[in-house]
């Protein structure tokens, strides 16, 4: 955070939770920390906590803290273990694909015909992107 960032004119700064001041805790504590020494004090709506610029705040903030990202990197395994198992019982990731097979036949044998994006995509019925994107992936899959 810059110093310069326009906050000196504020005495107390209402955040909706202080976990949310940064991507870490270790981003939240360095701008928790830049804001005291701006002379802010920042008070949580959401937490019971009070401000975050005495003691006992900072402890319990820093506890909730912790929590949370415990919580966040907790919820990221999971996902990526949930991940893991839906591709090794042969589920696809993601979004589902917008055209099938046949589809991209149906654009490549167009090009072919010497039809630009925007008619192919029209004949199509899908965007000049995915047109552009579908013929790459078969450009490549040719050479």
């Amino acid at each position: 955070m810059r110093k310069d960032a326009g906050l000196r004119k504020f005495e107390r700064l209402l955040v909706w939770k202080v976990t949310r001041l940064g991507r870490d805790m270790r981003d939240v504590i360095t701008t928790v920390y830049e804001l005291a020494d701006l002379g802010i004090t920042i008070v949580p709506l959401k937490s019971q906590t009070g401000p975050v610029n005495t003691a006992m705040g900072r402890l319990l903030w820093a506890i909730q803290g912790w929590y949370a990202e415990m919580e966040n990197e907790e919820r990221s395994e999971n996902v990526k273990a949930g991940q893991a198992r839906a591709r090794a019982q042969g589920k696809e990731i993601g979004r589902p694909r917008e055209i099938d097979a046949a589809k991209a036949e149906k654009i490549a044998g167009l090009r072919a015909l010497g039809l630009g994006y925007s008619a192919i995509a029209k004949a199509a019925g899908v965007s000049r992107t995915t047109v552009r994107r579908i013929l790459k992936i078969s450009e490549l899959k040719a050479a």
